[in-house]
């Protein structure tokens, strides 16, 4: 039976094979583990320029909010015609929409998304175009387009407004606002916002919030900003 350094050979090999595939297993770890982490730093450096191509609230705060009404058939006029309305026996809720200073959204009934925020650039009026949303069939007949009388808007007190940030709007589901929002009656969302409410509605709409577009449908989104 043969013994001694001929016989440990085969051991020797084995031992370094071993060692060899050990190696290797760790430098494949290794290359993953510096791929994953040039992925994610890739994907922070996007979300990044990201959060910085969405602008940003104004630091200044405002001093007030407003949340105007629409459903599926009026949001995109409004947002088209850079105009937000008011049935006139809401005068006094517009009332309160300040040029400038006001933050200013815009809740979808049918969706139960708020978009914005918007800031108004003129002073509220009456009627600035009576024939806004007059054939969207939301009011009652009296509203409608007559021949006598042309086209009467549904929602004769109106603003001239603007998005906030870069030209862009951003949209999330009510439900996603509950913290902010306060609810009355029925369960609606109260339309008048105090300082702090408007500026913590505007933060948390361009900082979670889905870009807006035309016929948008806004994701569902996770508390915290996570798709």
């Amino acid at each position: 039976k043969a013994t001694g350094p001929a016989s440990s050979a085969p051991l020797r090999e084995q031992g370094q094979g071993s060692m060899s595939a050990a190696g290797a297993t760790t430098a494949r770890f290794t290359r993953r583990s510096r791929s994953r982490s040039r992925s994610r730093s890739r994907s922070r450096d996007r979300n990044h320029d990201e959060i910085r191509s969405r602008g940003r609230v104004s630091d200044e705060q405002p001093s007030n909010g407003v949340i105007f009404i629409s459903n599926s058939t009026t949001v995109d006029e409004c947002i088209e015609r850079g105009l937000l309305g008011m049935s006139s026996m809401q005068d006094a809720l517009m009332a309160c929409v300040r040029a400038g200073t006001s933050r200013l959204f815009l809740l979808n009934v049918s969706s139960q998304m708020v978009v914005g925020p918007f800031r108004a650039v003129g002073t509220p009026g009456h009627n600035i175009e009576p024939g806004a949303w007059s054939s969207t069939g939301w009011g009652s007949r009296a509203f409608r387009p007559t021949l006598d009388h042309g086209a009467i808007s549904p929602f004769p007190l109106q603003v001239r407004v603007q998005p906030e940030c870069s030209s862009q709007l951003f949209a999330l589901r009510t439900h996603q606002l509950d913290d902010i929002l306060r609810r009355g009656r029925a369960n609606r969302i109260e339309q008048s916002l105090d300082a702090s409410q408007a500026q913590r509605l505007g933060e948390r709409l361009v900082r979670d919030g889905a870009v807006w577009t035309s016929g948008h449908r806004a994701p569902v989104v996770k508390r915290g900003g996570h798709r």
